[in-house]
C-alpha cells in the first residue's frame, strides 16, 4: 500500500506582500510545483491517478495577508525538517 509508512509534517507558511494575491489553488500548485522541484518523498494516494498526500487549511480570501496558514504534508519516508524551510524557499 501507498499509505503505510507514511510520515506526516504540518507546515507553517506566509502569505505576506504580492503572494496575498494569489488564490489558494494557485498557492496548492505552486506548493506542488517546489516539491516535485525538490525530489521530496511524498506519499501518493491510492487509485488510477495517484496525487500527492498534501492538504491545506480553509482559503484565505485573495489580497488578505497571514503569517500562520497550515498544510499537513505526508512523506514515504523521513525527510530532514531542519532543512526542508530553506529547500521549499529556494524552489
Amino acid at each position: 500500500m501507498r499509505g503505510e509508512g507514511a510520515f506526516p509534517v504540518r507546515l507553517r507558511f506566509a502569505e505576506r506582500g504580492k503572494v496575498r494575491f494569489i488564490s489558494h489553488r494557485d498557492a496548492a500548485r505552486a506548493f506542488d510545483r517546489a516539491f516535485r522541484i525538490e525530489v521530496l518523498p511524498l506519499a501518493l494516494s491510492e487509485g488510477f491517478s495517484p496525487r500527492p498526500k498534501v492538504s491545506f487549511g480553509l482559503a484565505l480570501s485573495v489580497g488578505h495577508e497571514s503569517i500562520a496558514e497550515y498544510m499537513d504534508v505526508r512523506f514515504s519516508e523521513p525527510v530532514d525538517l531542519e532543512t526542508l524551510p530553506a529547500r521549499l524557499t529556494a524552489a
